[in-house]
């Protein structure tokens, strides 16, 4: 049986900052609208859920300037 191709997201906007790119997702959750922040860090794909695009935007511009300046967005160790 053959699957359904993957739709892709109505709404999308991206961050850029150099060769540093982030795209923020709008998605339904729970019935309320949410944002999600997704990247790649140390070779994984990351997610981060806001509960709104001001938050979201904020988040994602300071992560481009991290990420150009060098340091990794990688979750540390101790945390989940």
């Amino acid at each position: 049986m053959k699957k359904a191709p993957a739709k892709a997201p109505e709404w999308s906007k991206t961050i850029r900052n150099g060769s540093v790119i982030l795209k923020i997702y709008r998605v339904e959750n729970k019935g309320r609208e949410s944002f999600i922040l997704s990247y790649h860090a140390a070779g994984k794909h990351m997610l981060k859920m806001f509960a709104s695009l001001a938050e979201a935007v904020s988040e994602g511009k300071a992560s481009t300037h991290q990420r150009r300046a060098g340091r990794s967005l990688a979750p540390r160790p101790d945390r989940f």
